[in-house]
Formats: structure tokens, sequence, C-alpha cells
């Protein structure tokens, strides 16, 4: 069982180690950038839909389901890590057996080669996820940390020696492969559980009957948001989904941070709080009015200096990225109310109402991809914004039913963030037309710090004023967690 004075040293690790791995690895990113062609970073981006799908077989959702339930033991554990080897071989013998039809589809040969290269590493990560989501579910982010953070630096290291040798779309590759052999040896170094050769079906029935449908649900999730990247990458080509790419990732920086911060600390604990309705309504209110008082301002600020932002930190060849950032900030905003409600449902163990909802939703995003698609590259991002929204409104209309807290509910809770963002961005947009005729076109940095010094004053200025109390909620969002213990086994 984990004790109550474990969960503030649990959110702080997990937050310091979400913000170093991704702080780093977008640092990295930056240097790549510069380094690499977009076009290339496109090449690697046509694989994504069929690596993000195939390493979804190798997890399986019984991490997940090692996570929610309260009383797994270690027959079940070897069980799962025994599937997950057993999927990761096959999901890469795939992989490699279809490898010449994507370079043909693509029209690309070096598309064979690096499809076998994401095929092993697609194996080798199927070692990691056990120990992985063992550590999480004792809150050991500490130690995750140490793994992530050293998978990072070396990988980032080395990929950036590759781009400055002139290996281009290789360096990409190799950074991906050494991430996950160097993580594995850290973790496994780390981690002092172990393996034994037991296998039980009995287990395996068990954790499938909620990993399967968070197994379906998490495809179609993949499917749908990893399938601009086959819809761009025929139709446009490799440059083109190089930008959007870009943008994409660009824009899940700050926002990954945030929901993933939130989904290690917050499925865990609402998992214990199951059986206690009032006491989850309570604890879901909490965390969204926390976690939407610091995303929206930040996707709010990076669409607004996205123009000088972009340029900054890529170079000008990047500027193609500009406009795409600026409508997918507007899918990011309300990122928070998905993950929040998701994972809701998760611990109250609906994973197959769960299922259901993916399956209306990721089929309405990919005829809406499908349609924008024949428009432009920017319909297409408009298209996911709008049909992100509806996302947000299907999620909350089953936490209305579950725990009387809808759309309407949440969104009441969340109108005066709404209102204050607005006039943040209403102070940012005055600063640019004043700053536009006074300064020259080439002082980026400086028209950049002054939208972002205006963006933070003006936002910390009217929720001091309307006291809307952000700290507040997040001292009661940690005491929150710390009033309850986890049970473990």
């Amino acid at each position: 069982m984990i004790e109550n004075r474990q969960i503030s040293p649990a959110i702080f690790w997990s937050t310091l180690e979400i913000l170093s791995t991704r702080g780093i690895g977008f640092l990295i990113s930056i240097v790549l950038a510069r380094l690499i062609l977009p076009e290339e970073f496109g090449l690697i981006a046509m694989l994504m839909l069929f690596t993000a799908v195939a390493s979804l077989f190798v997890e399986g959702g019984f991490s997940s389901a090692l996570i929610q339930r309260q009383d797994h033991n270690y027959t079940d554990e070897c069980t799962v890590f025994w599937f997950n080897l057993f999927a990761g071989a096959v999901a890469a013998l795939i992989l490699i057996l279809i490898a010449p039809w994507i370079a043909s589809f693509y029209e690309r040969p070096i598309l064979k080669l690096l499809t076998i290269l994401m095929a092993f590493n697609l194996w080798l990560s199927a070692f990691l996820t056990v120990p992985t989501a063992l550590l999480a579910k004792k809150l050991e982010f500490q130690t995750l940390m140490k793994v992530n953070v050293s998978a990072v630096f070396i990988s980032g290291a080395l990929a950036i020696y590759l781009a400055l040798s002139g290996w281009g779309v290789w360096a990409i590759a190799i950074q991906t492969l050494s991430s996950t052999l160097v993580g594995g040896l850290v973790l496994w170094s780390l981690s002092n559980w172990r393996p034994s050769l037991r296998f039980s079906w009995k287990s395996f029935g068990k954790l499938f009957n909620f990993g399967g449908y968070v197994l379906l649900a998490s495809l179609i999730d993949r499917i749908s948001t990893r399938f601009y990247t086959l819809i761009i990458g025929k139709s446009y080509g490799a440059l083109e989904l190089g930008y959007f790419h870009r943008a994409t990732s660009t824009k899940d920086l700050p926002q990954g941070v945030l929901s993933g911060i939130f989904s290690r600390v917050a499925f865990p604990v609402f998992s214990s709080q199951s059986g206690d309705i009032v006491q989850l309504k309570r604890s879901l209110r909490i965390a969204l009015i926390t976690t939407m008082a610091v995303n929206l301002p930040v996707m709010a600020g990076l669409m607004m200096t996205a123009d000088e932002l972009v340029l900054i930190m890529f170079g000008p060849r990047w500027e193609a990225v500009i406009p795409i950032l600026k409508v997918l900030c507007g899918l990011g905003a309300f990122w928070p109310l998905h993950v929040a409600n998701v994972n809701v449902l998760m611990a109250m163990g609906h994973s197959r109402l769960m299922l259901k909802i993916e399956i209306i939703k990721k089929t309405l995003f990919i005829a809406a991809i499908i349609l924008s698609s024949q428009i432009s590259v920017i319909a297409i991002a408009w298209g996911m914004f709008a049909l992100g929204l509806l996302g947000v409104f299907i999620n909350t209309w089953y936490s209305k039913k579950f725990l009387s807290y809808g759309t309407w509910d949440q969104l009441q809770d969340l109108k005066p963030y709404l209102f204050v963002t607005f006039g943040m961005i209403l102070a940012i947009a005055i600063v640019q037309y004043v700053i536009a005729s006074i300064l020259k076109s080439d002082a980026m940095i400086l028209i950049f710090l002054a939208k972002f010094m205006t963006g933070v004053m003006v936002y910390g200025a009217l929720t001091y004023l309307f006291k809307l109390g952000v700290l507040k909620y997040f001292r009661e969002f940690i005491q929150q967690f710390k009033n309850d213990s986890i049970p473990l086994n």
C-alpha cells in the first residue's frame, strides 16, 4: 500500500521527470531541426501510423490493467511480461514483412530499411512495459526520471553527432533505437522486479477483461491521431508532412507535459476512489480546474507567439509550420478535458464503454481528415480541431451520466479561466499591433519577449483581480491526493 506521505513526492518527481525529459528532448529536436531537412523528418513521420499501431500490440493494454487492478499478483506480472515479448516479436515480424509495401505505397525506397530498424526497436520496447508500469503504480517516478533522462540525453547527443556527420534521416532513426536501448539498460539495473518462467491463462483472461478493451480503444485512438501521417504523406509528400508533424510535436510539448503529469498520478488515485462517487467527482473537478488554468494560457500564448517562436527556434525553412501550429493550439487548449474524463471512465472500470466512445469519436475524426484533405493541409488541421471539440462533448456527457458532472457543469467551473484567457489573447493582439509599427520585422526576439511578457502579466493580473485562486486549487489538488491512500499489492 502506498502511504499518504508518498503522494506529494510522487507528484513532484513525476512533474520533474516529465519536464526534464520533454524539455531535453525538445531542445535536442530544435538542434536537429536546424541540421536535418524538413523532408527527412517527414520520412520518419510516414512510419508513425504503422509503428504506433504495432507498439500497442506490444503493450496490449495490460500495463493499464496492472495499474487499475488492486488485486494483481506476481503471476499476473509475469504473464503480462511474456505475452508482451511474444506480441512484440509478432508485431515486429509483421512490420518487417510489410516494409516493402510501405516503401512502395509512399514511393520512397528508403522506407524499407527504416521500417525494419523501427521493427527491431519495437521488439526491444517490449522488455520495458511491465517494470515501467509497476514503477508507475507504486508512484516511483524518481526512478523513472533516471531512466528516461538517461535515455533522452544519450540518444539525443548521439543523434546530434550523426546529424553533424551528415547521416540525415538515419540520425533520427538511430536516436529512437538508442533511446530504447539505453532506457532498457538503466531501467533493468534500477528495478528490483525480475520475471520468472510463469504464464497463467487465468491471469491472462482476468487482465484481458479490462486490458483488452483498453487495447482496442487505444488502437482506435492511435489510428485516428496518426491517420494524418498517412493522408498527408501520400497526398502531399514528405515535405508537407514534415511541416505538419513539426507543428503537432510543438503543440504537444506543453500539452503533453501537463496531461502526462495528470494521467500518471491521477489515474492510480482515481482508481483507488472508484467506489466513492462523491469523492471521485470532487477529485475530477479539482483536477480539471487546476490543469485547465495552466493549459489554457499556455496554448493561447503559443498560438499568439507562433509567428516569432517558430522562426527563432527552428529557422526560416520551417515557416510553413506557423499557420498549422496556430490551429492545432486551439485543439490542444481543451485537451485536459478529454484526458481527465477518459481517466475517470477507465478508473471506474468502464473499459468496454470507453471502447464504444472511441469508435464513435474516431470514426468521425478520420472522416473529417479524409474530407478536409481534399482541400489543403491547413484544412486538415481545422478538421481535427472541430472533431476534437466534438470529442470533448461526448466524453463529458458520460461524466454527467456516472458522476452528475457533465459538459455544462464543467464549463461553468472553467468559465472564469476562459474569460481571463480571452483577455490575455486580446492584450497580446493589441501589443502586437502597436509594436508592429515601432519595431522592425527582424527584431523577432524583442517582439516575442514583448508578447510573452504581456501574456504572463495580463493573465496573472486578471486571475488575481478576479480572485480565481489558481494556487488554492493547486494546493487542494495535492491535498486531495494526500488524504487518500492507494492500496497496492
